[in-house]
């Protein structure tokens, strides 16, 4: 089912395996283990064309992580496949560490795929991870954008694919891979910290939920998916509206507060140059509603460096300027 999922993700039927090449980022935990096992372990085809790769995090005792990084080269070793290290070094920035480390994982898998010729990086985010990841989503009040939740696959840039082909399965899924190959995985003593929202809902909620249907991590993953189609949906139809800098107000009062927030949002990616970019709830809740007023009277919203003006005919975002 994993290796399935994984030719799906990276050309379908057509591909060969050994054209699929993809570099699997792997912890040395049970659910990046298993993915290894199930792409590495098919044919020669496959392992041709996997690379496996550990990114080092200084976050980390030196100790620790680097027996984590040894546990995955010797995995490598085990499954005929080449390993690969890259370093995300985020201690000293600020604002959150788990987000800074994600972003400074997933760009240090980018470049190692660009180095070494893979057009694919795959991870082992599984079913439990996509469950405890809605539930999170929901909790925030995210709308269509957060509950996507994890994607099946989306860019990293420089024409590399992130896939993650275990959506399907589950962390007990992962375990019993890696117990009938007789792999002992690593065991993150963070998930263990139930003061993390995360590890909070692993422990206490969703034991409820499979108990009350089993079937509740595939569940998650079917919604995100529709709700990952609604997504795109919504975003067509706001890029038509985005044509130049100024969007006309009858079009945003037309198409609604889902679309209209859409649009705002990627106008203001435009203007900031900036295809990241997010707009807090907060403003985007006070542009929508200022929009929907019968009579709209002119107002300004700032923020990122850029100031987004509400007219009678238009809103627009330009850059904000500084004082001189």
């Amino acid at each position: 089912m994993i290796a399935a999922a994984w030719r799906c993700l990276t050309g379908g039927p057509a591909e060969r395996d050994a054209a699929r090449r993809t570099l699997v980022a792997c912890s040395g935990g049970a659910d990046s283990a298993a993915l290894a096992f199930a792409l590495a372990g098919r044919s020669a085809g496959a392992r041709a064309g996997i690379v496996l790769a550990h990114i080092v995090h200084d976050l980390r005792p030196t100790r620790e992580a680097l027996a984590d990084r040894d546990r995955t080269k010797a995995l490598a070793a085990r499954l005929g496949i080449e390993f690969v290290e890259g370093v995300a070094r985020v201690r000293s920035l600020k604002g959150n560490a788990e987000a800074n480390a994600r972003r400074g994982r997933y760009a240090a898998l980018r470049e190692l795929a660009l180095k070494h010729g893979c057009r694919y990086v795959a991870t082992g985010h599984q079913g439990n991870d996509q469950l405890e990841t809605v539930l999170m989503r929901l909790l925030r009040g995210s709308g269509l954008r957060g509950l996507r939740a994890i994607r099946a696959s989306r860019g990293l840039g420089g024409g590399v694919v992130l896939v993650r082909p275990m959506l399907g399965v589950t962390r007990a899924d992962a375990e019993r891979i890696c117990a009938s190959a007789a792999y002992e995985p690593a065991i993150d003593a963070t998930n263990a910290d139930a003061t993390r929202l995360r590890s909070a809902l692993r422990q206490e909620v969703v034991p409820i939920l499979a108990r009350l249907n089993p079937a509740v991590h595939a569940h998650a993953t079917h919604a995100a998916a529709a709700i990952e189609q609604a997504q795109r949906l919504v975003h067509r139809r706001a890029n038509a509206l985005v044509r130049s800098s100024a969007i006309p107000l009858a079009k945003l009062k037309r198409a609604g507060p889902l679309v209209a927030g859409e649009a705002v949002l990627l106008a203001a990616r435009r203007a900031a140059h900036d295809p990241q970019l997010t707009l807090p709830r907060r403003t985007l809740g006070a542009i929508l509603r200022a929009i929907a007023t019968d009579a709209p009277r002119t107002r300004t919203f700032k923020h990122a460096g850029l100031i987004g003006t509400l007219t009678p005919k238009c809103f627009e975002w330009k850059p904000l300027r500084a004082r001189t």
